[in-house]
């Protein structure tokens, strides 16, 4: 797999998968590349983002792991870390796997196989665009603090 050059800082990626070998084999993949991976099941990674939000930058997720309520628990993640980028991978592009990614605000739905310089590049795509918002929410933060009920403070 082709060097990209990912964000300032190593993208953590969370490989989300109830089958240890691929995840693992995935996840050597992507350390190559230069990414912090972790793996986790799903439902092991929702119950930690929901009691301890850490900085993940993109989590990795197959759709037929989302079947039975696995889109509720997207939706979860969403709420604990708005912010954290998803990628589903697919085997079928399945309409209704795209309106649900679509509802849940996944970044990106890929189609198996999901190797090699484009898995790459879509984690590298998503983890910029989830560095600009960290960037927009932290001007807006800034903005804020200057501007008091419709007047700007002194020395802005």
């Amino acid at each position: 797999m082709a060097k990209l050059s990912p964000p300032s800082c190593r993208p953590l990626v969370i490989i989300a998968s109830n089958d240890k070998v691929y995840a693992e084999n995935l996840g050597d993949e992507l350390e190559m590349c230069g990414m912090e991976v972790r793996l986790f099941r799903l439902q092991a990674f929702v119950l930690a983002t929901n009691h301890s939000p850490f900085a993940v930058d993109v989590v990795l997720v197959e759709t037929h792991e989302l079947e039975q309520g696995g889109w509720d628990l997207l939706e979860e993640i969403r709420e604990a870390a708005p912010l954290v980028e998803v990628v589903a991978i697919s085997s079928l592009p399945a309409i209704r796997d795209s309106v649900c990614a679509m509802r849940t605000g996944v970044f990106a739905v890929l189609q198996y196989p999901v190797t090699g310089a484009g898995l790459e590049r879509t984690i590298v795509e998503a983890c910029k665009r989830k560095r600009r918002a960290e960037k927009r929410i932290k001007k807006l933060n800034h903005d804020a603090h200057w501007f008091d009920g419709g007047h700007w403070k002194d020395g802005a």
